[in-house]
């Protein structure tokens, strides 16, 4: 059996029963962070989808994709911004203890997420003046 992995959805029938991670596929910054997390120790699979594709306008409209990152469970719940970055730290070996004891309590959830909106909403403006490559801390 393969180890969990990030991979990038090529058609409809990879979303089944998976975690999907969609992400602004036009922001450095994204997919940078997107790459980062390919690079860590998985407990489940992620599935990918750059949220400017067909396949993410068809499938998830009705989401503020392009907008918020946004995870869907293989149960199909749904997750946005700070809870959906806690969640994809849940997912990965590394960092799920941490990410429990951030989820856990409601302080902590709200200060992540408040940080995740002012990331998110300069995230153009960091993509523009950092400037990623392997090297990046983005």
């Amino acid at each position: 059996m393969n180890p969990p992995q990030v991979y990038e959805a090529e058609k409809k029938e990879s979303l089944e029963n998976a975690y999907v991670l969609i992400y602004d596929d036009e922001c450095n910054v994204c997919k940078r962070s997107r790459q980062m997390l390919a690079e860590h120790e998985l407990r489940e699979s992620i599935v990918t989808l750059g949220a400017h594709t067909a396949l993410a306008q068809e499938m998830y409209a009705d989401f503020p994709i392009g907008k918020k990152l946004v995870l869907v469970s293989p149960d199909g719940s749904v997750v946005v911004g700070g809870e959906a970055l806690i969640q994809c730290m849940c997912l990965t070996k590394k960092y799920h203890r941490l990410a429990s004891v951030l989820g856990r309590f409601s302080g902590t959830r709200w200060a992540v997420e408040i940080a995740w909106r002012c990331i998110a909403r300069n995230r153009m403006l960091l993509s523009k003046t950092v400037k990623c490559n392997d090297a990046c801390g983005f």
